[in-house]
Order: C-alpha cells, then structure tokens, then sequence
C-alpha cells in the first residue's frame, strides 16, 4: 500500500485520537483492521493468517498512533506490556484462560471476575484503566461465548499474532 493510501487509511483514526474520541476510535481501529485483513469485511472476523498478511507496518502505525494520542496510556503494546509478552516463550505459547483474564482484569474488561458489554460498561475517556483501549469485543469467542454480542471478533489466536508483529 503505497503512503497516500496509509495516510487516507489511518484520516479518521487520527482524527478521533486527536479530539479524544476514544469510543469512535476504538470502532475505526476495528475498521482499519478489518480493511487490511483479506476479507474481514466480508465476514467481521480475522483469522491469524490475515494478521500474518498484514504489513507490519500498518499495524504498528495503529500501535503508535494510540499511544501518541493517549500519552502512552493506551495500544497495543501496553496490552504486551501487561502481559509480560515479550517473556513468554512464543513458539510454545498457548492462550490460557488465565492470561486472558490477567489482560482483561488489567485493562478493565473485566471486573469482579465478569466480562464488561461493549460499550455500555466501557470507559471511554482518558481516565480508563492503562491499556482499556483498543479493545475487542470478544477476545476469546471458544472460552467466553456469551462476549459475542453480534460485534466484531477476534479470537485470541488472532490476537496473539497480531501482538507479535508490533
């Protein structure tokens, strides 16, 4: 994709970033992936072959877009961060219940043990758990179906690939 595009792609994002408009944010960034993803469009759903076809590039510049705008409180690589990502032992590494429930107690997707519903028990400001945002809706549609809710879904297979490449 050549700079003019990236530039067109990432307008609106940049744009809600800059006038603090995280929840609108957070739905452009599920956009933006969407785009770059072979046909995520057409079904909502990315699988970890898509995020391996994405430049690393494009992802990197979300990363660092939402971290500029946020100050560092928000992106990707805080939720690497978080969960210690870069220590883990990759080539065997298996999402467990556990570490998904560490991201999202951290970051305040979860409270009490319960997963939040997008959006009405997010916190859209500046005041947000570090690492609240970019979120998923659901990240882990086999452990915890009931998160679904029709939105957009990445499962954490997905996710772990797209941590990887930022």
């Amino acid at each position: 994709m050549e700079q003019k595009s990236n530039n067109l792609l990432f307008a609106n994002l940049e744009n809600y970033l800059q006038q603090q408009q995280w929840q609108c944010a957070n739905e452009e960034t599920e956009q933006i992936l969407l785009k770059i993803s072979e046909d995520g469009l057409e079904t909502d759903f990315i699988d970890p072959n898509d995020i391996e076809k994405m430049s690393v590039e494009n992802l990197k510049t979300l990363d660092q877009l939402w971290l500029k705008y946020s100050n560092n409180h928000f992106g990707f690589s805080i939720h690497k961060e978080i969960i210690c990502f870069d220590r883990l032992n990759q080539e065997n590494f298996n999402w467990t219940p556990a570490i998904i429930n560490k991201l999202g107690d951290n970051v305040g997707w979860r409270k009490e043990g319960v997963w939040l519903n997008y959006p009405s028990q997010y916190t859209f400001n500046i005041h947000a758990p570090l690492g609240h945002l970019p979120t998923f809706w659901a990240i882990d549609t086999f452990i915890y179906p009931e998160t679904c809710g029709g939105y957009f879904i990445i499962t954490s297979n997905v996710y772990f690939t797209l941590l990887s490449k930022i």
